[in-house]
């Protein structure tokens, strides 16, 4: 087990390449666009990490809470789109 806190300058070691540059695309500069980017990134990790947990424990990952997550969170960076866009 590796505790967040203590040995998180570690974690490096102990996830495969393309996961940790997943993690760092999860963090956000100062840019709206860039939040958006880093929330959907953060998405796109969990999803991938759960798949993952799921088929390690013999359980299947259904999709249907992550697809409905997913376009609701596309339709709220719409209407904060449309709402800039009006402003």
């Amino acid at each position: 087990m590796v505790h967040r806190r203590k040995y998180s300058k570690y974690l490096e070691k102990y996830i495969s390449e393309k996961c940790w540059h997943e993690l760092l695309s999860t963090y956000v500069g100062g840019s709206y666009d860039d939040v958006w980017r880093a929330l959907f990134a953060m998405v796109n990790l969990f999803r991938n990490t759960a798949i993952f947990v799921a088929d390690r424990l013999g359980f299947e990952y259904t999709t249907v809470e992550d697809e409905r997550v997913t376009i609701y969170l596309e339709h709220i960076k719409h209407l904060f789109i449309q709402s800039d866009l009006n402003h």
